[in-house]
């Protein structure tokens, strides 16, 4: 499934892994979780078509948890630079 293989690409990444360890969870994280960790949904995995263009990429919404807001924005830049 798309979600275990992008679960696994986001692992692959040491630098967010040393962050979040496996804290990456899809669609709700487990309660009384530690922070820093990922939240991540598959939006839609079908083509959306526009005028001029198909975008045939999954749509992926993801949520970060911290108690800080710049470790936050890292994790942030950490997983747009993997998606």
């Amino acid at each position: 499934m798309i979600e275990d293989k992008l679960r696994a690409k986001l692992l692959a990444n040491t630098q967010l892994a040393a962050l979040v360890g496996d804290r990456i969870f899809v669609l709700q994280a487990p309660q009384g979780v530690e922070t820093p960790y990922v939240v991540y949904s598959i939006i839609t995995n079908n083509p959306v078509y526009t005028i001029g263009c198909v975008n045939d990429k999954p749509v992926i919404q993801y949520s970060v948890f911290s108690q800080h807001y710049s470790q936050a924005r890292t994790i942030q830049n950490l997983i747009r630079s993997e998606i």
